[in-house]
């Protein structure tokens, strides 16, 4: 039980009982309890701004896990890229090279034409040739 509090009146020259009104009682559990609620809201919104939750951390976890795949992807395509260069060298100087190899077969071509086109007349000039020394 509460102490009694006590009041010294100067007119009686007396302690009375100090008497607490309804309303003041009110007003004092009104004030407790705003109080409460004020350091409540502040701890809540300390906690919340500073203390991540379970599914901020399960959202931060994803994110660098993405990060990382977008990173390894960057890297592939860069890769694949560089392949992709090296391949488009290789294509062109094979081409070259089988420019190169046409324009000889070409002109080999050409050479023999003309050394079989030599070797019939020669054929032709050493038939004829024989021909005249079989009649002597």
């Amino acid at each position: 039980m509460a102490k009694q509090k006590y009041y010294y009146n100067i007119s009686s020259l007396r302690y009375e009982k100090v008497k607490v009104s309804w309303t003041r009682r009110l007003m004092t559990v009104f004030t407790i309890i705003c109080t409460s609620l004020v350091f409540a809201v502040a701890i809540v919104y300390l906690i919340q701004k500073f203390i991540p939750s379970a599914n901020e951390k399960r959202l931060q976890n994803e994110l660098a896990k993405m990060e990382a795949e977008l990173k390894e992807s960057r890297y592939k395509i860069e890769e694949t890229e560089n392949i992709n260069k090296n391949l488009k060298e290789e294509v062109n100087s094979v081409q070259t090279e089988l420019q190169s190899t046409k324009e000889q077969l070409e002109q080999i071509l050409k050479n023999k034409k003309m050394f079989v086109k030599k070797i019939d007349e020669l054929s032709q000039e050493t038939d004829a040739m024989l021909g005249e020394f079989d009649k002597w």
